[in-house]
């Protein structure tokens, strides 16, 4: 099966051969699509983020937690804090020339461990299982139960092993290649559409897009984008100075499993 749809493929190549002769943009507002619509979390308590409102055609993102008039310190923002944001980091989406040995050794290694993964896999059912005992049990609140059990759920997620083989590569790196492009004279529709053929979920911290969870099928190329963009921001700067940066993605898995940073790149 396809992982990118004729339809959208299409669009791309057109908006990207657009977009070499004209910068005009077309989104028409009040649309009941928006381009985030469906992937927002909250970097404070892990729920979504919904549109709140719309004033005069400009949606505005509100954390359901706080919605609903529980305790979070996220407040809402418009939805156009956030876009350009995403839009620069598409534009500064890096594919070098070596990308398919890189990625291709990247397979090699997520092979290897493929034991560590059914163990960690093992694990995380079990932990789901107890926490459905605990809430059947009437010592968790349905609340609780369900921000655990959608915590487990993405790091099982985010163990499913990449698609093995280069013959996908090409295409996938042309498709990251022109979606910065594409994503200007699109629609908020079509945004949205790019957005989820990109990404699983968007994650925001106050105003910043701070983590982003793509795609399996395009999880390499953004691992590969995010340590090459970390080796150049931290060039002359000290190993320890690195890994206090590079520490929330790697070691905090309770929240950015499966994720990879793009407030250096959008900051």
């Amino acid at each position: 099966e396809a992982f990118i749809e004729q339809e959208l493929w299409d669009q791309v190549q057109v908006a990207s051969s657009r977009n070499r002769t004209t910068t005009r943009a077309s989104c028409p507002p009040g649309s009941h699509v928006n381009s985030f619509t469906g992937l927002p979390r909250c970097f404070y308590c892990g729920e979504r983020i919904h549109t709140q409102s719309v004033y005069q055609g400009k949606p505005r993102l509100g954390c359901s937690t706080r919605i609903k008039g529980w305790e979070c310190q996220q407040a809402s923002a418009y939805l156009s804090v956030y876009e350009p944001q995403t839009l620069e980091y598409l534009k500064e989406f890096h594919i070098p020339e070596d990308y398919q040995k890189k990625i291709m050794e990247y397979y090699r290694r997520s092979d290897s461990t493929q034991g560590d993964l059914e163990a960690a896999r093992k694990r995380l059912e079990r932990q789901l299982e107890r926490e459905r005992d605990l809430y059947r049990l009437g010592d968790l609140t349905e609340g609780e139960y369900k921000r655990r059990r959608d915590d487990i759920r993405r790091q099982l997620d985010a163990l499913n092993p990449v698609p093995s083989g280069s013959d996908k590569l090409p295409r996938l790196a042309q498709f990251l290649s022109d979606v910065s492009s594409a994503w200007e004279s699109a629609t908020a529709e079509q945004q949205n559409k790019l957005a989820r053929a990109l990404f699983e979920e968007i994650w925001i911290k106050d105003k910043k897009v701070v983590f982003v969870k793509p795609r399996p099928e395009l999880d390499p190329f953004f691992r590969l984008n995010y340590e090459e963009s970390t080796k150049k921001a931290f060039e002359g700067v000290t190993s320890t100075r690195v890994e206090l940066y590079r520490t929330p993605y790697l070691r905090n898995s309770a929240l950015a499993t499966g994720m990879v940073g793009v407030e250096l790149l959008a900051a």
